[in-house]
């Protein structure tokens, strides 16, 4: 979910994709209209243990939990990254109710 920024409160579905691209690029898979992003910015990934957020090597950066991150990271339900000014807020709806912290 987009938390802040210019798509406030849009919702993507990651299910069944094996990879998302995020960027200002029309071709990405998620387009942030968003100056600050590159055209391909980052993508989110799905592997066998879970979801995971890669830059792409953005001009910018990807901000993870509020601090710039240049390798993968695993996304977990509730963390936040940032892209430009666009922040998002991942949700894992297939994590068992065993799973949560």
């Amino acid at each position: 979910m987009v938390a802040s920024g210019p798509r406030r409160e849009a919702e993507f579905t990651l299910r069944g994709s094996a990879a998302i691209l995020i960027g200002r690029d029309e071709s990405a898979d998620l387009v942030i209209d968003d100056q600050s992003a590159s055209r391909r910015h980052a993508v989110i990934e799905k592997h066998e243990d879970g979801y995971y957020l890669r830059d792409l090597g953005s001009a910018n950066g990807t901000y993870f939990d509020g601090l710039l991150h240049s390798k993968q990271a695993r996304l977990r339900e509730g963390d936040r990254f940032r892209i430009g000014q666009t922040e998002f807020v991942f949700h894992d709806e297939t994590r068992d109710e065993g799973d949560l912290a």
